[in-house]
C-alpha cells in the first residue's frame, strides 16, 4: 500500500512537472513571438475568436441559435434596459421631489445673467494690482 501511495504521488509530481513545463513554454513562446506578425499571432488570435463567439441563446424557453436574431436579441435587451431607466430619470416630479428648490426663480434668472462689459471692466479694474489673481 504505501509503495502504491508512493507511487502515485510520484506520478503526480511528474505530472504537475510536465504541466509546468508546457506552461512555462507556451509563456517563453508568447515572449518570444508574441505580438509580431506571425503565424503563431494569427492562430492564437483564431482560436481566441473562435471561442468568443455566441452560438445560441436562451429567451426564456426559447433557444435562439441565429446570429442575427442572436444579435437582436441583445440589442433589444440593452435598449429596454436603458431606455426604460431614462424614462424614470426624465421625469420632472421625481427630480422635484429629490432635488430641493433652495432659490427661486427670480434670483436664479440673475445669477445666471451675463454680465455686461462694464460689470466686466469694473470687475477687472476693483482687482488689487499688487496681489496674486484669485
Amino acid at each position: 500500500m504505501n509503495e502504491e501511495k508512493k507511487a502515485q504521488t510520484n506520478l503526480e509530481d511528474a505530472l504537475n512537472k510536465h504541466e509546468t513545463f508546457w506552461q512555462e513554454k507556451s509563456k517563453l513562446r508568447w515572449h518570444v513571438d508574441g505580438d509580431r506578425n506571425t503565424k503563431y499571432f494569427h492562430r492564437v488570435t483564431t482560436i481566441k475568436i473562435k471561442t468568443k463567439i455566441i452560438s445560441s441563446i436562451r429567451d426564456g424557453e426559447e433557444i435562439i441559435s441565429d446570429p442575427q436574431k442572436i444579435s437582436e436579441h441583445i440589442v433589444d435587451y440593452y435598449k429596454n434596459l436603458f431606455f426604460s431607466s431614462y424614462i424614470v430619470l426624465q421625469d420632472p416630479l421625481l427630480m422635484e421631489e429629490e432635488i430641493p428648490k433652495l432659490i427661486d426663480d427670480t434670483t436664479n434668472q440673475l445669477r445666471t445673467m451675463i454680465p455686461t462689459l462694464l460689470e466686466v471692466k469694473n470687475g477687472i479694474f476693483d482687482l488689487n494690482s499688487q496681489g496674486a489673481p484669485p
